[in-house]
This record gives structure tokens, sequence and C-alpha cells, in this order.
């Protein structure tokens, strides 16, 4: 099974239902204050930790207006996406639910943003945000989505970062076809155990929405980051997929933006405006493959934290892009890295806290895996939250125990002295 660091003081399961084909809600994650954690789950529910996720509270309905909020469980059609604390000492959600397909005839999305001053137990009204989305795999992909921190900015201000994706939906290639990315685990074979966007048509770019208001009324900032030029194109074209951003206020004032790509680093932005307009994106001296990452900063240093997959080429290639979790601190608010450390190691892996970087290129699984060990274990999509002097990570794994997908949420306490030893 997976190695473990010895950086935790405690490893635990996030409370809701696991399920084996791969469609458990997402778990957003949040501080209430300097003590409690908050939740939720399945169903629009919230769940409590006084002792930073060793126990947890029954499930309760978030309420809105009397009633459960509305909000669909799967992210085709809506979803909670993010919540936070406001500096206010309120909590915030962003949540999205199926609106009117109108005579088109395919799903589409609407997103509200609300606010609890009760720690969760009960929300104001939605707030629309004006994010026009197809939710509908079947048909071609135009999804604007959400994702990650509610950025309440030393000024008041709220940014949500976003992004957009674009997929061809074309029949012979995935998901409309078959997948590509197969392997065989204890016995059993696999479809779609690495990452398989390289194999469809698809684009993707990141921005952000701003309220002055707090929430109330919301504007989208000007242009999308995009990874663009690649130098294996000679700087003059080739696109990266960009999504799925994260976010963070600077010392300095401005917004750092960091960004999911396809080309063996995760990226940055930069505004300097609260916003309303990104710099071109730039690489990080972080090696991943085509995942999600979360950015946050400790409460005792003041230094950003960094939790994402780090990988090779050769990793990622043989289909390890989201088998080793690491985390690393930058004690100048980004400009560098450091102190790298493994949270979790899937079998099969060299057991490296910092492997080498690699080229600016597209790279994706090679295709047929073959036989993964029995271990094989994917760590990935992590969240972070800070309580009690520590630092809080949850991320969704999936283990194959029998040959059939399993996928849980864990959630692993780290004292944030530890990530200096």
């Amino acid at each position: 099974m997976a190695t473990k660091s010895g950086l935790s003081v405690y490893e635990g399961i996030i409370p809701g239902r696991t399920e084996p084909d791969q469609k458990e809600p997402f778990r957003v994650i949040s501080a209430l204050d300097d003590k409690r954690l908050f939740v939720t789950g399945e169903g629009a529910q919230g769940f409590v930790s006084e002792d930073a996720g060793r126990t947890w509270s029954s499930g309760a309905p978030l309420m809105q207006d009397g009633a459960p909020m509305e909000s669909s469980r799967h992210p085709e059609v809506g979803s909670i996406t993010t919540v936070g604390l406001l500096n206010n000492g309120d909590l915030a959600i962003v949540y999205s639910k199926q609106a009117n397909a109108g005579s088109a005839g395919y799903r589409t999305a609407a997103w509200y943003f609300a606010t609890s001053s009760d720690g969760g137990k009960t929300w104001s009204e939605g707030h629309s945000i004006d994010i026009p989305s197809a939710m509908d795999m079947t048909k071609g992909w135009l999804v604007q989505f959400l994702w990650k921190n509610i950025v309440q900015l030393s000024n008041g201000r709220i940014v949500i970062p976003a992004y957009w994706e674009i997929a061809g939906r074309h029949p012979g290639l995935p998901p409309a076809g078959p997948d590509p990315v197969t392997a065989t685990i204890q016995g059993k074979f696999n479809m779609r155990v690495a990452d398989g966007h390289l194999f469809e048509a698809a684009m993707g770019g990141c921005y952000s929405y701003q309220s002055d208001d707090m929430g109330k009324t919301w504007e989208m900032c000007t242009g999308s980051a995009m990874v663009w030029p690649l130098p294996g194109e000679d700087n003059i074209g080739g696109f990266g997929v960009c999504w799925e951003p994260d976010a963070i206020e600077l010392k300095d004032g401005r917004v750092l933006m960091v960004m999911r790509t396809n080309v063996g680093r995760l990226y940055q932005s930069f505004s300097e405006d609260g916003g309303d307009f990104w710099s071109l994106p730039e690489p990080m001296e972080l090696a991943t493959g085509d995942v999600p990452c979360a950015i946050g900063r400790l409460r005792t240093t003041g230094d950003l934290v960094m939790v994402w997959n780090q990988s090779s080429v050769q990793e990622i290639e043989t289909g390890y892009s989201r088998g080793r979790l690491s985390v690393a601190i930058s004690r100048d608010d980004g400009g560098s890295w450091e102190n790298f450390k493994t949270v979790e190691l899937s079998e099969g892996m060299e057991d490296v806290d910092q492997v080498e970087m690699p080229p600016i290129k597209h790279v994706r699984p090679l295709g047929d895996l073959g036989v993964l060990p029995d271990g094989f274990e994917r760590s990935h999509y992590p969240q972070v939250a800070f309580v009690q002097g520590n630092l809080i990570i949850v991320y969704q794994s999936d283990t194959w125990p029998g040959g059939d997908i399993r996928r849980e949420h864990k959630l692993q306490i780290v004292p944030e002295e530890r990530l200096y030893d």
C-alpha cells in the first residue's frame, strides 16, 4: 500500500458515502475559526469537527429560507464547489444547481454565493453569479466552473477563481469513445486509471469573479489566463490546458493564482489590481501531472504552503501522475519553494521527496499500462485548512481492492512545525 511520510499525527476518513463508481460528491473544507473545521458532504450537508478532524458531528442539512439548500450532488449538473471564511467571521459558500435548459435541450447550471453567520447551519439567500455553463456530457462540452478558494482581500474585495473548458466530444475519442488508458490491477482489467485528457480534443483557461459588496453582485475579470506559447512550439504557438485554479493574496497586495496544466508543471499568474487583470501565466518550479493543487498560508509562520501531485515525465507516462502527494513551503511568498516532503506515495513509485524538473511539453500516459501493483493508489484533488496550529490536508484516495475502484476522502493532520524539519 501507500508509503506514509511520518508528517501527520493523525489520518482519517472524511464523513460521507463511499462509492465504487467514482461519483462520490466532492468534499469542500474550511476552518470555521482557529479551532473548528467545517466540511460539506452528500446532499448539501454540513459536518463540524472541534478536534482538527479526528471526529465529526452528525451531518445536518444546509438550511436556506427554511428548507435544505438545493444543490445537485453530481458536478455534471451542479454542486458545492468552494467554501471559505470571510474577514468578518462569516462562512461563505459557492454552489450550483441545474438551471432551465431552454429549447436547446441540454443541461445547464446556475451559480450562487451565500453566507452563514452561525457556523454553516443556516444560509442567506443565494446571490446569482452570471456564469453561462452548458453542463451536459452528451454534448460538446462547454463549461465554466467556479473553483477552490474564496479569497477575501485585505481591502474587503472577494475574489473567486474560475476556469472554462471546451471539449470537442468527437465520437471516436474519449469520453465518447473507448478510453485508451488501461491497466490490470489485482487481476482485473480497468479503464481510465490515469489522466486521459490529452487523448481528447480540449482547451481550458482560468479567470476570476470579483465582488465589492460582500457577494451581492459580481463582475468577471478581463480576459483569461492561458498557457501559451509553449517553448516546444518555438514560442510562436501551442496551447497547454490551464484549469482548476487556486488563489491567495500575497503580502505585497498582489493576488497569486496557481493552475493545473498538462505540460508537466504547475503554472502561475499574478494580478496587481485585485483580480481585474491577470498576467500571462508562467511555469513554476514544481513538477506535476495534469492534476490540481492547493495553496494556503501557515498560521504559525505566515509562509505559503503548497500541496500537489509531484511527478516526473516517466511517472506520468506510466500512470503515476497522481501517486505522489507532496508538500512544500515558500518563505518568500511564492518566489521559491523548499522543504519538499511526501504526504502519500503509491506502491510502485520511487520514494523521493523531490523529482527532477521536467521540460515544458505536453505529456500523457502511454495508454496500455500493463499490470500495476496491487497497492497502486491515487491521492489527488487536495484541499487545505488551518486550525489549532495544524495544516489539515484533505484529498481523494482511490484504491483497487479486489480490482475494483474504491474512492474515499482522507484527512491528515500535520503540525505546522513538522514542515520545517
